[in-house]
């Protein structure tokens, strides 16, 4: 075999004879054929008017002579690792969005529903925390309770179906007067049906008409003012002068764009306490408004908690023996 421009070929019953660089000739399998063959070529090929293609000029470019990409300075002034680690030192506090609202002691019990995603979730532990902070107690059901509460879901039909058919159920059983709003509870308090979340801020006060039953609608960012409005409801203050439910004092629809709640402590219902995962909600609303969906107008615009209260408040999850942290937004 030769290398330099040289036909290769060999004896064996499978082969390939070249003529470098672009000249191939397949032989037979059998050893008399592949010597016929090979008879028929020369013992050495000239190439002196065969042109071979040059390497282009990139290709025969010394790379190490030019100079190295610039590289962008990274970025040091964020948090380090020890500021997400247990026993790190925290950042500094961010200024809140918004103040912590005093709350009014509205004293009773309540029942907290919840239906739809682990947003409605993490809002009922809101929600919760508010109410416990202004002095009233959780009851075990909503017959035993002088309030009962449903966080609703309003991203599908049929997930409002299943609240209308709460309301028909509760309005039979007596749970919400309907036509006698003087009904008891059987503590000396008017029971109260409340309407929370996505459902309440798509449906607004049309939920107070008598035929639906609720007797309270509160969206995603007026749960700071539940303890305020059930009072007002218990005084009689949201009465109109009709004996019906005045909506601007029974409703609190409104969307509020700095609402975060990233200074409430949030309280889990009784069934998670001491289970190994919690929720913990990163940002609300949503910027996207996307044709199928309705979460930018129930829920607002989007806006992120501080990273000082989700890591306080995923260092006390820790604390608790929370194994599990599964962020929501």
């Amino acid at each position: 075999q030769k290398t330099n421009h040289s036909i290769h070929y060999s004896p064996a019953p499978l082969f390939c004879v070249s003529t470098p660089p672009h000249f191939h000739f397949a032989m037979s399998r059998s050893r008399a054929a592949a010597r016929a063959a090979s008879s028929l070529l020369p013992r050495r090929a000239t190439f002196a008017n065969l042109t071979l293609p040059s390497r282009p000029a990139a290709l025969l470019r010394n790379h190490s002579s030019s100079p190295a990409p610039s590289r962008r300075p990274l970025d040091r002034t964020g948090p380090s690792l020890a500021d997400f680690i247990r026993g790190g030192a925290p950042p500094p506090p961010e200024p809140l969005g918004v103040a912590p609202t005093p709350q009014s002691s509205a004293g009773g019990t309540f029942h907290l529903t919840t239906h739809g995603c682990q947003m409605n979730e993490s809002d009922t532990e809101i929600i919760r925390s508010v109410l416990l902070s202004a002095g009233m107690a959780e009851a075990p059901d909503e017959n035993s309770a002088d309030v009962v509460l449903t966080n609703t879901c309003a991203i599908r039909d049929g997930a409002e179906k299943k609240i209308w058919r709460r309301l028909e159920k509760l309005r039979a059983s007596g749970s919400a007067a309907t036509g006698d709003r003087t009904e008891d509870s059987g503590v000396g308090r008017k029971k109260i049906i409340g309407v929370l979340g996505c459902m309440a801020s798509r449906i607004k006060e049309g939920l107070l008409d008598p035929e639906h039953g609720a007797d309270l609608v509160v969206g995603p960012d007026g749960y700071r003012k539940l303890p305020k409005m059930l009072s007002d409801l218990w005084d009689g203050d949201a009465a109109a002068a009709d004996g019906d439910l005045d909506p601007l004092a029974a409703a609190h629809v409104i969307l509020d764009g700095r609402e975060t709640y990233d200074d409430l402590v949030p309280v889990p219902s009784p069934s998670r306490v001491g289970g190994v995962g919690r929720f913990v909600s990163v940002m609300r609303g949503c910027n996207n408004m996307c044709s199928y969906c309705i979460v930018p107008f129930t829920r607002g615009r989007e806006r992120s908690r501080t990273l000082a209260g989700v890591v306080e408040e995923v260092r006390r999850l820790s604390d608790e023996g929370v194994k599990e942290v599964v962020l929501l937004g």
